[in-house]
């Protein structure tokens, strides 16, 4: 009963840590995203580089 007991707590306690790392994964998928995507919104929309020369005659 004991051992049964165990095994389940341990095949939690790895679902519980599967589930963080994918949060974790997903988080950081999303926030390179964000960064990327703001990233091109700066330099199509603004007309800066990335290192923040302006480009575009009209700032």
């Amino acid at each position: 009963m004991a051992r049964l007991y165990m095994a389940r707590l341990y095949m939690a306690r790895l679902y519980m840590a599967r589930l963080y790392m994918a949060r974790l994964y997903m988080a950081r998928l999303y926030m390179a995203r964000l960064y990327m995507a703001r990233l091109y919104i700066a330099t199509s929309v603004h007309g800066t580089s990335v290192h923040g020369k302006i480009v575009s005659k009209n700032p």
